[in-house]
Order: C-alpha cells, then structure tokens, then sequence
C-alpha cells in the first residue's frame, strides 16, 4: 500500500494534447491530432515494450514533440528503472506546460493547475523511487502550490507523498503537518493514518500514534503494513503477545511481502527487531 503510487496510463492523454491545442478556440488541427495519435502508440508502446518506447519517445520529443513526448519518456524512463532520469522528464513537461511552451503551436497555451500538479507529482514519486526525497519534497511542493486553493482528493494524496518525502528527509514534524492536511481532504484514507502514526512514533507521540494506528486497522483490518505498525507499538510497549499475534497474521496474509519479511525476523527474535 505505501509503495510509490506512478500513473501508469494514457489518462493524461487528453489533458495534455487539449492543453496544448487550446490557443483560443481554436479547434485541433491536423497536426494536433497526430500529435494524439503518436502520444496514444507511445504510451501503449510503454506497457509492452519500455526500452522501445524510450528510443521512440526521445526520438520524438528531439524532433519538436514537445510536452507529450516528454511525458511519454518519463514514463517509459520509468519503466525501464531510470527513476532519477523520468523524474526530469516529467519535471520538464510540467514546467513547459505551466509557462505556456509548446513546440507543438506558435502562441500561448491555456492549462489546467491540476493537469500540471499531477505532473509534477509524477515529478516527486520518480524522484522517490530513486532515493531523492529532497527533489521529491520540490517537486510535491510546487505541485501543492498550483492547488492551494482546491481542498480534495488530489491535493490530499500530494499532501500525503510530500509527507512520504519528508519522512524520507527524517523531518518528522513537518510530515505530520502535511498530514494533518491531508486527513483533513481525505478522511478515509488509509496512507495518511498510517503515515501519521509513523510519524507521531518516531516523535515519541505513543499515544496520538496508537490512535491513528487504530483508525487505520478500523479502515484496513487485513492490510499487512497497518499491522506491523501496530505491531511496532505494541512492541515498544512491551505488549509481545499482542504483537506477535500481529506478525503471524501478516505472515499468514502477505507470506511474501516486505512486511511479511520484518515480522517474521520480529518473531524469530522475539520483538527485539521491531521496525524503527
């Protein structure tokens, strides 16, 4: 559940290509609609041939492919384990799109702050992946600049990655910040009260921290990550019974999950390698 979320799909097709063919109301153009189509390929080209779609997409985007191309690379940069290098793709597609630059058109384009922040936000999750909260902490954060305004789900779940980069980063403090916004904008979201909990733990906060924990079980009962963290405090509190019937529950639900891994060395050494 906590691995890095990355969109993975065509869903920013139509917001791209419309943002970059909306000078006035101009309807698309020939050009335009290639565009579409070439984006659509490469992106499918990503699913089932990711090296392929790197040379295909950087091909493209040398060739004037503008902002598609580089959101397309960054996907397929992605999917080919270069984490850091998609993270400047996506960051280089948000940037151009939010100062109006397209090779695609001569004039100005109008964009969407959401279409940009998602963006962005892919920015962040690639540069966690590669080990690089820092970059992942600017990136989110410029994409919650653009939706300071816009209370929901998608300011919620860059609220909660920004929390994961500051984490990342041991500022603890700040992640439960963000936290506390982002549960604010997501109140059933299971990432953010875990997150929390983890937070409130490393911050000494036992008790805030076993009641996030437990809003998150009362969310997610079978959810393997929700359980260790319990298990963690409950550990720490010198509950091992409780914990370990936590462990053997993770291992009985996710027998080969990282999760599954921590309880089992948590078992076999009787709590004292409780996660930190």
């Amino acid at each position: 559940m906590l691995r890095t979320r990355l969109i993975l799909a065509a869903i920013m097709a139509p917001a791209l290509l419309a943002a970059g063919a909306a000078v006035a109301d101009t309807p698309a153009d020939p050009a335009q609609e290639a565009a579409a189509l070439r984006y659509r390929e490469c992106v499918t080209a990503v699913e089932t041939d990711p090296a392929k779609a790197v040379d295909l997409a950087s091909r493209w985007r040398d060739v004037g492919g503008g902002i598609p191309a580089k959101h397309c690379l960054g996907l397929a940069l992605f999917e080919t384990g270069k984490a850091k290098n998609a993270a400047v793709a996506f960051s280089q597609a948000a940037a151009d799109l939010e100062s109006g630059k397209s090779q695609l058109l001569g004039g100005p384009i109008r964009y969407s702050a959401s279409t940009v922040a998602a963006l962005y936000g892919q920015a962040g999750n690639a540069s966690l992946v590669a080990d690089d909260p820092a970059s992942a902490y600017q990136h989110f954060s410029r994409a919650l600049k653009l939706l300071e305004r816009d209370a929901g789900p998608q300011r919620g779940n860059l609220l909660i990655d920004r929390a994961r980069a500051l984490a990342g980063m041991k500022d603890f403090k700040l992640a439960k910040a963000d936290l506390d916004k982002a549960i604010a904008d997501l109140p059933n979201s299971i990432d953010a009260w875990l997150l929390r909990a983890a937070a409130h733990r490393q911050l000494g906060q036992t008790a805030a921290a076993k009641a996030d924990v437990e809003k998150a079980v009362q969310l997610a009962p079978s959810e393997p990550d929700v359980l260790l963290e319990r298990a963690t405090l409950l550990a720490r509190e010198g509950d091992i019974t409780a914990a370990e019937a936590d462990w053997r529950r993770i291992v009985e639900l996710a027998p080969t999950s990282p999760a599954a891994e921590t309880a089992r060395a948590n078992l076999g050494q009787g709590g004292d390698a409780a996660q930190e």
